[in-house]
């Protein structure tokens, strides 16, 4: 099998466990970004990755993938900013890159399984595999995975899912001599270390109270995301939200919290990966965020139980217990 490795000691540790329990084991390390690029998509990583494949003693394949992740991540979002629109574009190259074009890959290498650092588990339920949260739920990225497609989903291991903290694993790194037990871990979006937003030009504009009236000025309506109240830089002696936008017009419309809540969203590339039979349901429009009460979800459109703020393009992820049912973009 493969394993993806990033350079990172968490996608080390997932390919040493699979090394002990003794499959034969391929390390691969993806380019995202032309030039020396940026985040865990950088020369070091690369080289990190290679001498954890050294360490371990198995082949290593680097392989360039940039101009799928320029086609089918960095341009969906920059697109869907200018559109007023709130992208994920880790889940996107989770969907697109690794689990769509990396495991091709895998498969026209005769290869037929492929190993990440995510932590997430992969379960055998009455009616096929199963994406469920980690068994440690503050490093669990599940909601990373919803675009995961079901018949991928059935190759793909996560070895880490479940540990019970980070510590453990780079106890474990440094146990095993891995040369990246203390890397640190990254937090950036690879391909924009300074935040998605700085690679769109600042474009001013107003910033409207919910009778219209001009309030204050905003440096683009693409910096701003519904539900943010820091940073808008207004002061109308009360705590207000970015309840609304526009992106044609370059306005963003602030309120109290709520005023732009609905309980009621529609969803597109909507992914089903289980069946979502019966009550209990819940939604998460955040990684690690709170969880929603889902009063109905029809495949195409969820029921908030209360209403909520949710932006155009979020990804909205919808849980049943710890098993992931599926998710989209919410409309």
């Amino acid at each position: 099998m493969l394993v993806a490795l990033s350079g990172g000691v968490d996608s080390s540790v997932a390919a040493w466990r699979l090394v002990k329990e003794g499959h034969e084991v391929g390390g691969v390390f993806l380019k995202l970004m032309q030039g020396d690029g940026s985040g865990c998509c950088n020369l070091r990583s690369a080289e990190a990755a290679r001498a954890v494949a050294t360490e371990l003693g198995i082949p290593f394949f680097a392989l360039d993938y940039a101009d799928a992740f320029q086609k089918g991540v960095i341009e969906p979002a920059l697109k869907g900013l200018r559109e007023g629109m709130t992208p994920s574009p880790c889940a996107d190259c989770n969907g697109v890159v690794k689990f769509g074009a990396l495991l091709e890959q895998a498969r026209r290498m005769g290869v037929e399984q492929l190993a990440t650092g995510h932590y997430a588990r992969r379960e055998e339920g009455k009616s096929g595999v199963e994406l469920h949260e980690a068994a440690n739920t503050k490093k669990d990225q599940t909601w990373f995975l919803w675009s995961t497609p079901k018949p991928a989903l059935e190759k793909i291991l996560f070895p880490l899912g479940r540990d019970i903290s980070k510590g453990d694993v780079r106890q474990e790194a440094a146990r095993v001599g891995l040369p990246t037990a203390e890397t640190p871990e990254s937090q950036d979006l690879c391909f924009a270390p300074q935040g998605i937003t700085a690679l769109l030009e600042e474009n001013e504009g107003e910033v409207l109270d919910l009778e219209g009236l001009v309030v204050g000025k905003h440096r683009g309506q693409h910096t701003v995301t519904l539900g943010q109240r820091r940073g808008l830089g207004v002061a109308l002696g009360q705590p207000v939200y970015a309840v609304g936008k526009n992106a044609q017009k370059n306005t963003v419309t602030v309120g109290p919290y709520g005023a732009g809540a609905r309980n009621e969203v529609p969803l597109t590339s909507v992914n089903l990966i289980s069946r979502c039979r019966g009550g209990g349901l819940e939604a998460r429009i955040r990684h690690r965020g709170k969880r929603h009460k889902v009063e109905e979800f029809d495949g195409t459109t969820v029921r908030f139980t209360q209403p909520i703020v949710v932006a155009p393009g979020q990804s909205v992820v919808i849980y049943k217990g710890t098993r992931v049912v599926g998710g989209g973009c919410a409309g």
